[in-house]
């Protein structure tokens, strides 16, 4: 079974989402990002590093939300709780990447365990770039 990885990525000097990301020879020192109006060769600058510090990657979970979105490491979830003991109550929860999967930043749950915590009822209504101030990081 093959599975596709996808990535997008946040241009710190222009403050906007890059929706579609190529990784192509890493170690080659060969990354591209692109979209309809961006194309970028991280060779122009003649060092891998330069291109971490401009951008940053988010990977594609593999997942997608109640309406279909894909979910991206760095985006903000919004969830109904299920436990007769929050009362239904709303939620946001941002995504990251753990030692070997994918969890809910400040919590004990897992990224699947959310959507089961949720009755798979998640909707991605931002992400910690655009939208930080609809999450509150919580430590």
């Amino acid at each position: 079974m093959s599975r596709e990885i996808n990535f997008r990525a946040w241009n710190k000097h222009t403050n906007s989402m890059i929706k579609s990301v190529a990784i192509l020879g890493l170690w080659e020192n060969f990354v591209t990002g692109f979209d309809r109006d961006y194309i970028h060769n991280s060779q122009d600058w003649g060092s891998q590093d330069d291109f971490a510090y401009d951008f940053e990657l988010m990977q594609s979970t593999g997942m997608k939300d109640i309406n279909g979105n894909t979910i991206y490491e760095g985006d903000i979830l919004e969830g109904i709780s299920n436990n007769v003991f929050d009362n239904g109550s709303v939620s946001n929860y941002e995504v990251m990447w753990g030692i070997d999967h994918w969890h809910i930043n400040g919590t004990h749950f897992t990224l699947q365990e959310l959507f089961n915590y949720c009755n798979n009822k998640i909707k991605v209504v931002g992400n910690i770039y655009e939208t930080p101030k609809l999450y509150r990081r919580r430590s």
